[in-house]
């Protein structure tokens, strides 16, 4: 029994540092890609705390920052909030 803990133990650790090894590897990523700029309505409502049914009504001022891409509805994350901040005062 207590060999069976010991190998158990051993594999653990194994798998700690490999977690360790890819958590190492993940963050050196981002940081030489850098902060994702073009980002979704649902990023955007999460990062804005506006509702996304809020965020298709600001949609309708045809001065509101989007870019589309095929199907695909993107903003980019500073011009939206100088938009706001712009329109609606100091956020």
């Amino acid at each position: 029994m207590r060999m069976k803990g010991l190998k158990v133990e051993a594999s653990v650790e194994e798998s700690r540092k490999d977690m360790d090894e890819l958590l190492a590897v993940k963050e050196a990523r981002q940081s030489t890609i850098g902060e994702k700029v073009l980002i979704n309505v649902k990023e955007l409502s999460v990062l804005t705390g506006i509702s996304r049914r809020t965020l298709f009504n600001l949609m309708e001022d045809q001065r509101f920052p989007r870019l589309k891409v095929g199907r695909k509805l993107l903003f980019d994350k500073n011009e939206v909030m100088q938009f706001i901040k712009f329109k609606y005062g100091h956020v």
